[in-house]
């Protein structure tokens, strides 16, 4: 059993409300309401009662929570076993690239916070084509990235050639993005083809003009502006009319996607097709806690997929 599914009950008993501890957690309350569960079938014990009002402990449940509060503070001062004064805090570096990093850092941060040892993330946005060598080169033994369908091979033949674990997590899609006032708002989708009088934004680390890429979209347009980030980019589509072209969890949880101010189109006539994946550096062995954020990057994405099917992924 995993130490975190513990810390996960501890929160539900503090709350008393299977959805309130999900979202101190930043998890899905489907996701929360599996791992218990999943606890309560492999102690072959009930621990939460379901009420009107949420959960309440039964008997049996707060012997187990007494038990975990425990076996937490153990695992608490065994990590800090050999600390002088203060909990050792331990950085544990990502690489990923830029809509990763818009979407996982508060996920990621919320999640280790939970964590009793509470280790210190650092984030680094590279571009996607640089993760991998990223890697390599040791900023980091995580690293998440993206390709299209005709880079994908590259990226997984250049991770296994360092010797390291490349693990498809995510498929993901480029979107049109367009103010709720573009004469394109009121469509389902757009060929690249109607992009012609458009004024695209792009960020700095769009790929290069292809026939392949997304960025072969900007030998449809006339007129494009380069800004620095994808949060710079929405406000141009907002303020002045642009349009972009991102992948769709650059707008996970968008304020302005759920209000209708930006309106998300499928796009054809290019391949849209984003593969998201983990390239992990185990040849020296992964710490605990790099353990721990690796499974909380695969909660995330499964979470994502759970959402996708039931139709709720804003």
């Amino acid at each position: 059993m995993r130490t975190e599914y513990l810390e996960y009950l501890l929160e539900v008993a503090r709350t008393k409300s299977i959805s309130a501890a999900a979202k101190k957690l930043f998890i899905g309350q489907t996701t929360l309401s599996a791992i218990i569960n999943s606890v309560e079938n492999e102690l072959n014990v009930k621990i939460f009662q379901r009420t009107h009002r949420g959960v309440a402990l039964t008997a049996h449940g707060e012997r187990v929570i007494a038990i975990a509060e425990e076996m937490v503070e153990n695992n608490r001062q065994l990590l800090n076993l050999f600390a002088d004064t203060e909990p050792t805090r331990r950085n544990i570096p990502l690489v990923a690239y830029p809509s990763a990093c818009s979407i996982l850092s508060l996920y990621l941060t919320a999640r280790l916070r939970a964590c009793r040892d509470e280790p210190t993330l650092s984030m680094r946005e590279v571009m996607s084509t640089k993760v991998v060598s990223s890697v390599a080169n040791g900023m980091a033994n995580i690293g998440v990235g993206a390709s299209a369908r005709h880079e994908f091979f590259n990226s997984q033949y250049s991770a296994h050639n360092n010797g390291f674990t490349f693990e498809p997590v995510y498929t993901d899609h480029f979107c049109l993005c367009v103010s709720r006032t573009s004469h394109l708002a009121r469509n389902a989708s757009a060929d690249v083809s109607e992009l012609k009088e458009e004024h695209l934004a792009v960020t700095d680390s769009h790929p290069i003009s292809s026939t392949s890429s997304v960025g072969g979209i900007l030998k449809y347009v006339r007129r494009f502006s380069v800004f620095n980030s994808m949060e710079v980019i929405k406000k141009a589509v907002l303020a002045e009319n642009m349009v972009a072209v991102l992948p769709r969890l650059s707008y996970y949880e968008d304020p302005h996607v759920a209000s209708g101010d930006l309106r998300l189109l499928g796009l054809t006539g290019f391949e849209t097709e984003l593969s998201n994946f983990l390239v992990l550096n185990e040849k020296g062995g992964l710490n605990t806690q790099e353990k721990r954020l690796v499974g909380f990057i695969r909660d995330f994405y499964r979470e994502l997929e759970e959402r996708e099917k039931q139709g709720t992924l804003a």
